[in-house]
């Protein structure tokens, strides 16, 4: 079985978003493995002597303890394109084999990212959950393949809400933000234009 990992945020050594990471990493060895005994991630955290200052990704490998935790610098890749594609994947669960998902980010064509459609409604990109604009308003789709970090948050504070969108209802909405937990809401917001449909094949 695959290794899973949390990934979390690191600028100039501190530590983004840990409370919400904390609960996705215990409630998925409670689920996965019956484990109740919660891991305080903050604890487990150390920083290498040799870890500059600037952004750093933290991948944090685990099953039903920690594996191995790495650091390495975040370069952000660039989206300004999404293409829909179609399909019945699940991602329940941040597993370090995205087989499946490098299947579908093939299928981009010229775009720089994919918007998952899946049973007819919009779901998330490759790396990121997604929200879109209606009338000065945030939605994100109830039907998320990983329930981000960042999303959870954004939720919970009441920034974005969730709501089922329809394949069919993109083009309602105004704008779509990408966001995970490397790269901040509002970091990258596009027009609606932005999202390229399915062929009609497809579909």
């Amino acid at each position: 079985m695959s290794l899973l990992v949390e990934t979390i945020k690191v600028v100039n050594k501190r530590v983004y978003n840990i409370a919400y990471h904390n609960i996705r990493f215990n409630r998925t060895r409670k689920e996965l493995y019956g484990i109740d005994e919660a891991i305080d991630l903050r604890l487990s955290i150390n920083f290498p002597k040799q870890l500059g200052s600037g952004l750093y990704k933290c991948r944090i490998l685990y099953n039903e303890k920690i594996v191995d935790i790495q650091f390495e610098q975040y370069n952000a890749k660039h989206i300004s394109t999404l293409q829909c594609v179609e399909s019945s994947i699940d991602y329940t669960y941040k597993w370090v084999n995205r087989k499946a998902l490098d299947e579908l980010y093939k299928l981009r064509k010229n775009s720089d990212d994919i918007l998952i459609i899946k049973d007819g409604l919009v779901s998330d990109s490759y790396y990121a959950n997604v929200a879109f604009l209606k009338s000065n308003k945030w939605y994100s789709p109830k039907q998320v393949l990983l329930r981000g970090t960042q999303r959870e948050r954004l939720i919970k504070k009441g920034e974005i809400s969730i709501n089922d969108i329809q394949y069919g209802e993109i083009y309602d909405y105004e704008k779509i933000a990408i966001f995970n937990s490397m790269r901040a809401f509002g970091e990258i917001i596009l027009p609606i234009d932005a999202v390229k449909p399915l062929k009609s094949a497809d579909f």
